[in-house]
């Protein structure tokens, strides 16, 4: 009995699955996850596919030639060996000697910031390879004389066998994706997007790495976003980097938003060290004009996995859901310019999306600026036209200096708020500018309005079928806060006003510059007068900030004011106070009748104006042709000339002379 069992314990025991039973990879079935050559040498994979106890995978950072490893006493080669069944999608650090799944061979302690890293199976004189990993470059062609040089396996080459970081070599990164859950082939895409990483010179991996879900039916987390759910209302460049959207829907908890600055070529993002992508997670259902603010590592709202910490001043900023590969765009936003053609290379330069639509879900402002905001004053409206008016550029605020408001302003998708008395073109009439500090600006009233009344004020130069968005421009409103008649003057100075109330204020360019005023949206406006210091431009298109062409409903009837030189400051000198709305914008409107000059001058107070339906009688003595005469004249020194009465007038007449 005792011989029978050794010999079936000799039996069972030969057929023990121990080197036999290792699982055999194909390229493709395993992807890094992190590295680090600060501190404790080390990385991170997962499998991507199960391992069978006894699996061994081989990691070396000697350079491949091609067709061979060369080996460098800096180098080292450690064998990882599963010592029980690992799920796909298990994280599996290698630290030193150490693993936190499975057993290691040998000391993993030679990194530098530029290496490499192979995963094979085999031996190292014929390897499977199974991924590889480069904080740099690959080699790609030439003998290797350092080692930190190895070539990419051919057989490794697409399908996101390898990842490689480029020019850009920092000593620790690890993946920060919006991926967890997806299919084999999706999560290897999005594994191996450097766009994807979180890299920086520090000892920066997280206290944990997630645990992947390789699964083709996973759906997105959340609600699933379109183009027009949400909107941007801020940026800031200046310390602390830090941007504000508003949503337009409401979004169920676990809703995704990803943000990145990484340049969009048309078909990709491309990857550049000193970009950021983060992603933004609602931690529970949100409504409607929810305003999400996010500063460096922090948000108002939600989640924040990542640090927003390298805007620039002309940088771009897109939004996305889904697959860093395949981005379903929302919303993209250019501080500067977007690149229209050519290699993106500049941690500036970005393409516009195709799926967007420019005039709705892109916004590009012109010239870099540090910081702005919407402020513009359409706040409620149909959704098409909320999202036209927040991707004009005209009807944002920016400057170098720190200016967000508090609160932010917001808008709401509704019907479309009424903005007090309707106004039609000519009804206000321009009374003079100022460009020279104090920068003013004055207008009459020609006809009654209510509280409410808004009117737009912009030099933003109009090229006929839109504002065009200068750096220097700006755009502000003036509102009634109480019923006013007829004949009330508007005096603006700075951001004070005589009557009413200002959002904004006034920003004149010396010399040469032109002032609209209208009613509605900036994308659709209704003009109601219009002024330029200098001359009007006959044709687009507009290239400097002092050009703006004249409105075609102002062309008749003294409904703008236009000189033929540019003068700083000018003000209304004629003596027409009194008439019907026609006749007075016909005298303000004359530029005969405005005296102006390099020099500071403003007038003390304005006079009394009245607006009545009919022409009142002139004051005093109405004197027809030949009443006076012309007696002398002198133009050196002191400038003056003299005229006789041939008939007697009464007090209070009024005789002018240009």
């Amino acid at each position: 009995m005792r011989t029978l069992l050794l010999i079936t314990l000799t039996l069972l025991t030969a057929f023990v699955p121990i080197a036999g039973a290792q699982t055999t990879l194909n390229p493709g079935d395993i992807a890094f996850l992190g590295y680090r050559t600060i501190g404790a040498d080390g990385f991170v994979f997962a499998p991507l596919e199960p391992l069978a106890t006894g699996t061994e995978i081989k990691f070396t950072d000697q350079g491949w030639t091609g067709t061979q490893f060369v080996s460098s006493s800096s180098e080292t080669l450690v064998t990882w060996t599963a010592t029980n069944p690992v799920a796909a999608g298990t994280p599996i650090q290698i630290v030193g000697d150490s693993a936190t799944v499975g057993a290691l061979t040998g000391n993993f302690n030679v990194w530098n910031n530029h290496d490499q890293l192979y995963a094979f199976q085999g031996t190292i004189a014929a390897p499977a390879f199974v991924a590889a990993f480069n904080t740099g470059t690959w080699y790609v062609s030439g003998g290797l004389n350092y080692d930190y040089e190895g070539y990419l396996p051919t057989e490794l080459v697409g399908n996101r066998y390898s990842l490689a970081f480029g020019g850009s070599r920092l000593n620790a990164g690890y993946y920060d994706g919006p991926l967890t859950a997806a299919s084999k082939e999706d999560l290897r895409t999005e594994l191996h997007l450097a766009v994807n990483w979180k890299r920086d010179n520090s000892d920066n991996w997280p206290t944990s790495f997630p645990t992947f879900t390789l699964d083709s039916t996973a759906a997105q987390p959340g609600t699933i976003l379109t183009p027009g759910d949400l909107i941007p209302l801020a940026f800031q460049s200046d310390a602390p980097d830090q941007f504000a959207f508003q949503l337009l829907t409401a979004v169920d908890a676990g809703t995704q938003i990803q943000i990145t600055d990484h340049g969009w070529d048309g078909t990709r993002f491309v990857e550049n060290s000193y970009e950021r992508r983060i992603t933004w997670t609602a931690d529970l259902a949100l409504p409607a004009e929810t305003v999400v603010t996010i500063s460096g590592s922090t948000t108002s709202v939600g989640i924040l996995t990542g640090v927003w910490d390298r805007m620039a001043d002309n940088d771009q900023l897109y939004f996305y859901q889904g697959k860093t590969s395949e981005p379903e765009f929302l919303y993209a936003w250019s501080l500067d310019t977007w690149y229209i053609s050519g290699s993106v290379n500049y941690d500036y330069e970005g393409a516009r999306p195709a799926s967007l639509t420019p005039e709705l879900h892109t916004l590009r402002h012109y010239g870099g600026r540090d910081n702005g905001y919407y402020s513009g004053t359409y706040t409620q409206g149909p959704l098409d036209s909320v999202l036209r008016e927040i991707s004009s550029p005209i009807n944002w605020e920016r400057s170098d200096n720190i200016n967000w408001p508090n609160p932010l302003p917001t808008v709401s998708v509704g019907p479309e708020v009424t903005e007090g008395t309707q106004l039609d073109p000519g009804d206000i009439a321009f009374l003079g500018y100022h460009t020279d500090a104090p920068e003013r600006l004055a207008f009459l009233l020609l006809k009654a309005v209510s509280v409410g009344t808004r009117i737009q004020l912009t030099d933003h130069g109009w090229n006929g079928t839109r504002f065009e968005d200068l750096n220097g421009d700006q755009l502000f409103s003036w509102e009634a806060t109480s019923a006013l008649p007829a004949g009330t003057v508007i005096s603006i100075e700075g951001s004070t006003t005589n009557v009413g109330t200002l959002n904004g204020s006034l920003r004149l360019l010396d010399g040469h510059d032109q002032m609209y005023a209208f009613q509605g949206k900036a994308t659709n406006p209704r003009f109601v007068a219009a002024l330029n210091s200098s001359y009007w431009r006959y044709n687009p298109p507009i290239n400097y900030v002092y050009e703006g062409v004249r409105p075609i409903v102002l062309e008749n009837d003294q409904k703008a004011i236009a000189f033929n030189l540019e003068r700083d400051n000018g003000y209304y000198l004629g003596l027409v106070t009194e008439g019907t709305p026609s006749q007075l914008r016909a005298s303000i409107h004359n530029p005969v009748n405005w005296r102006r000059s390099d020099a500071t001058l403003w007038p003390s107070a304005w006079p009394t104006f009245v607006v009545g339906d009919s022409t009142p009688p002139p004051p005093g003595t109405q004197l027809s042709a030949g009443d006076i005469a012309f007696v002398g004249y002198q133009s050196d020194g002191t400038d003056q000339f003299a005229f006789v009465l041939l008939e007697p007038i009464v007090a209070g007449t009024q005789i002018q002379f240009t």
